[in-house]
């Protein structure tokens, strides 16, 4: 019986029980057997004296026969070995299992009585042991000198590159060997016992021929190759899986000679396209690129390390942009780590993948004049609890030993630590342009499609005031409008050549007429792409119409407004003018809903001339720990840099007493409303309807605290008969029914805040006269709970 047939049948036989299997693991693993062992046969002849090679030495140096037995045909074969079939079982079995202490060149049982180089006799005997044929095998095959093979241009490339010894060479070759070869990976996975770590690093010293201190040092945790993670070696593993290339397609890129390493590891890092964009497009934060830009600079002259730079902001901004421009500047070479999977369709890279790659770059770039970016850097930090620490542990490690300075880019500065944010040498970031930058950007855009098509100066100046206007537009979204832009009147162009003209035009007037019809086709074009993918994200905003700008808002004082309509003891009039004159003042306006607190705050402001914050507690409030900190501070800054009026409304909802507090965020909230209030230079008004509840420490840090009542019998009939006539329910000049201006004067808990109510009613429902008017107030009181007014608030 031939083995060759034997093997066939085995195979055959573990396909057949593969495809009848139901799992759906197994028959995946057998599929993968049978395409490696494909690849095996078209590069059996390159790699063949290294297999053999490998298994001879495993065969003699390292095992039991009995550990070959369910691989016997298959390994015979390989051999080209016929057994005796009269004596099929004549194994002598041994006992030389591997130790610790391995020496190199040990071939037990070798056949000294046979000449090294002759023919090998392929009918063994029985009486002829065939562990002594397969060490005469060794020795034979030890001394033929191993071939050149399409390996060894690149692994010497990555030998110079990397400054690898020749023992972590010969590991990588090994590495791509296993992978390829189903044969000795098959027969590497039989020999697997329970100490996979120890037992991994004495299968490399047996198939490499080295010292056993040689093949520990070559693959620590702090050795180049594993640094690199050309090759990681996995500690319990059996050595097929401990020795992971850098991807799965590492090995056939191996097999493609290259001129440089890039191509190696273009799965990995790929290097970065020049940047569309220049200096002159940062002017907004001209101040800070100049930073970076300096240090940067340093860092490469002197090779230094630990040098990161953190980019942050929402998308579209220019952070990509700017990472690649910053390298072009500086003359250096950018590369960034990838995060798609070339050679799988696109697929996403796994977050091991992305830092392995990372790795990879440092110790390979290291020699040159180089800038490394990290987008996406939220990849690494997952939501998961464990691998959140995990990523934050390499992270911070990360942060302290890289040797090629690198810029890293996130969307979400929420998700990285402050521990680690303070790691970072320079954070920078990176908003929406002012409207003012944001004309200069649509006149240099629109100069581009100017390149290509002449542009109505009125139609061009009309579009540049219209989207000055959209605060999300980032500078991305502009320049691929204006890419599409070009490209449309390019085809249009393009197919226009292709016609026979069969006239031509003569008029001047229609010739302007067209060129201006052209030009607001392409600014219409422009227009739809942009306004699409605003409204994609969510931040399109629509111009206001006539209409909508007569409208009141939180920021504008109502047009009816009037401090003779405000119940309080104080004289605001005198107040606001006090205010006015000192311009730097902390109030607190307290009162039942609708009094008119927040309208007195924007009265102010207009008295001040100076713009109006307004902040609700939903605006500052969040679930998420620290970030209602972050709001409160963020409003002040805001406040500061308009020159504002700083409005919080129900302040009392995150002023709250501490004495209560339970839970930490809570105290936390308060101290930094205090430390705000307390650095604020300009005119910061507080509103609440619940005074009881404010923190008594709050309390002090305000200058004035003035209570807001109900509107007095006599304000509720004078607003009533204002109204009325506003309305257009009595003419001026006539009284309304004294019965129901007695009426209005019996309620006690009445408010400005009723009177616009009905108002914003009767624009859908128009009421016919006053009694209806006076119905309509009166419901208003009921839905109150306090209709007596007994239980009032202040001090």
């Amino acid at each position: 019986m031939k083995p060759t047939n034997s093997a066939n049948s085995a195979k055959n036989a573990k396909c057949t029980k593969a495809q009848t299997a139901p799992n759906t693991n197994a028959m995946t693993k057998a599929l993968l057997s049978e395409q490696r062992l494909e690849m095996t046969k078209h590069l059996k002849d390159e790699f063949e004296p290294f297999v053999r090679l490998y298994i001879l030495r495993l065969i003699v140096r390292y095992s039991d026969i009995d550990d070959f037995l369910e691989h016997k045909s298959r390994v015979l074969s390989f051999f080209e070995i016929d057994l005796d079939a009269s004596a099929p079982n004549q194994m002598p079995n041994r006992s030389t299992k591997h130790t610790a202490n391995y020496t190199p060149n040990h071939t037990p049982n070798s056949a000294p009585n046979q000449a090294p180089n002759s023919t090998p006799n392929h009918d063994i005997c029985a009486s002829e042991s065939l562990m002594e044929h397969f060490a005469a095998l060794l020795i034979r095959q030890e001394r033929k000198p191993l071939p050149q093979t399409r390996l060894d241009h690149n692994l010497a490339l990555l030998q110079d590159s990397l400054r690898l010894s020749h023992a972590q060479k010969e590991i990588v070759r090994l590495s791509i060997i296993i992978d390829r070869n189903i044969l000795l990976a098959d027969i590497l996975e039989r020999l697997s016992t329970h100490n996979k770590k120890e037992e991994s690093i004495l299968q490399i010293c047996i198939m490499l021929n080295l010292p056993l201190k040689d093949a520990q040092d070559s693959v620590s945790k702090n050795s180049i190759l594993s640094k690199s993670n050309f090759v990681n070696f996995r500690r319990n593993y059996n050595l097929v899986d401990a020795l992971e290339p850098l991807d799965e397609h590492f090995s056939e890129r191996m097999l493609v000679p290259q001129k440089s390493i890039e191509p190696l590891v273009s799965n990995a890092i790929i290097q970065a396209q020049d940047s569309s964009l220049s200096l002159n497009d940062y002017t907004h934060l001209q101040k800070q690129v100049a930073i970076i830009k300096a240090h940067l600079q340093s860092a490469l002259l002197e090779s230094a390390q630990g040098v990161n730079i953190l980019l942050y902001g929402p998308p579209g901004t220019g952070k990509s942009e700017l990472s690649r421009l910053l390298p072009q500047v500086l003359g250096a070479r950018c590369f960034e780590v990838n995060f798609i999977d070339e050679d799988e369709d696109g697929e996403m890279l796994s977050s091991s993948r992305r830092i392995r790659a990372y790795n990879s770059a440092q110790n390979l770039l290291n020699t040159q004049k180089t800038i490394l970016v990290f987008d996406e850097v939220e990849d690494i930090l997952t939501t998961s609890k464990e691998g959140h620490q995990e990523g934050k542990a390499w992270f911070n490690n990360a942060l302290e030993t890289n040797n090629i300075p690198t810029i890293w880019i996130t969307n979400n500065i929420r998700i990285i630590d402050d521990a680690l944010i303070r790691r970072f040498d320079c954070v920078l970031k990176m908003g929406y342009p002012s409207k003012k930058r944001q004309k200069e950007i649509l006149n240099s855009a629109l100069a581009k499609l100017e390149l290509e098509l002449e542009l109505d100066s009125r139609a061009r100046e009309k579009f540049i005031k219209k989207y000055a206007k959209q605060k999300y537009l980032s500078p991305a979204i502009i320049t691929r409008a204006i890419k599409v832009a070009i490209s449309c009147k390019q085809a249009e162009s393009s197919a226009e050549s292709k016609m026979t003209r069969k006239a031509t035009l003569k008029a001047e007037s229609k010739a302007a007429r067209d060129s201006m019809q052209d030009s607001a086709s392409s600014l219409e074009i422009l227009s739809r792409l942009i306004n699409s993918t605003l409204k994609a994200q969510g931040n399109y905003i629509k111009p206001a119409s006539k209409k909508d700008k007569k409208k009141r808002d939180d920021y504008t004082l109502p047009k009816h407004y009037s401090l003779a309509f405000v119940n309080c003891d104080e004289n605001l009039e005198s107040l606001a003018q006090g205010i006015a004159r000192v311009k730097n003042a902390r109030i607190c306006l307290y009162g039942a809903p609708g009094t008119g607190k927040s309208a007195y705050g924007r009265y102010i402001a207009k008295l001040l001339g100076a713009p109006c914050v307004l902040k609700r507690a939903s605006d500052l409030k969040s679930m998420w720990v620290g970030m209602t900190e972050k709001n409160i501070a963020s409003a002040f800054k805001e406040a500061r840099k308009k020159k504002a009026v700083l409005i919080f409304d129900e302040v009392d909802s995150f002023l709250h007493d501490r004495a209560g507090a339970s839970r930490s965020w809570e105290i936390s909230a308060v101290n930094e409303m205090l430390t705000q209030m307390e650095s604020f230079d300009g005119v910061f008004i507080a509103t609440t309807n619940l005074m009881e509840n404010l923190d008594s420490a709050s309390l002090r840090r305000f200058d004035y605290k003035c209570e807001f009542r109900y509107l007095s019998a006599k304000q509720s009939a004078k607003l009533f008969t204002k109204e009325c006539v506003r309305l257009g329910i009595e003419s001026s000049g006539k009284a309304v029914d004294s019965r129901i201006l007695d009426k209005v004067c019996a309620l006690r808990n009445i408010t400005p805040g009723d009177f616009a109510a009905i108002a914003r009613a009767h624009r859908f429902k128009a009421f016919k006269n006053a009694a209806e008017l006076f119905t309509a107030l009166k419901n208003e009181a009921l839905l109150k709970k306090d209709t007596t007014n007994a239980n009032r608030i202040g001090f």
